[in-house]
């Protein structure tokens, strides 16, 4: 019985080391824009935290990022990752659009 606490208490540090490890990975969302669209279209956040966006600006342009979900307007220059962050949302859908080719979309959906 003595024996098995050391591995016990090994195996749990190892799981709730890996959990908070998989836990602020997911507090980082990686987007993309390239061809006029957003990869992926339609980003999932969690409810009332704050979330780093690492966004990829593929396109030959600046892409002036804005939304509801944004306390300010993002400015994404061409093939430079900006990293910013968002939230604390409420959950709901939003969507935030390039102000340069609003054709340029993408659904945020808070949950």
């Amino acid at each position: 019985m003595i024996k098995i606490l050391p591995l016990v208490a090994a195996a749990m540090v190892v799981f709730f080391g890996l959990a908070a490890s998989a836990a602020s990975a997911a507090d980082i969302v990686n987007v993309e824009i390239r061809k006029h669209e957003f990869y992926p279209t339609t980003i999932e956040l969690p409810a009332q935290q704050k979330v780093t966006v690492k966004l990829m600006n593929s396109e030959k342009t600046l892409v002036k990022l804005v939304g509801d979900p944004l306390d300010r307007a993002v400015d994404a220059k061409p093939d430079i990752t900006t990293v910013f962050t968002m939230g604390p949302l409420n959950p709901g859908e939003y969507e935030v659009f390039d102000d340069n080719q609003r054709k340029v979309r993408a659904k945020v959906i808070v949950r």
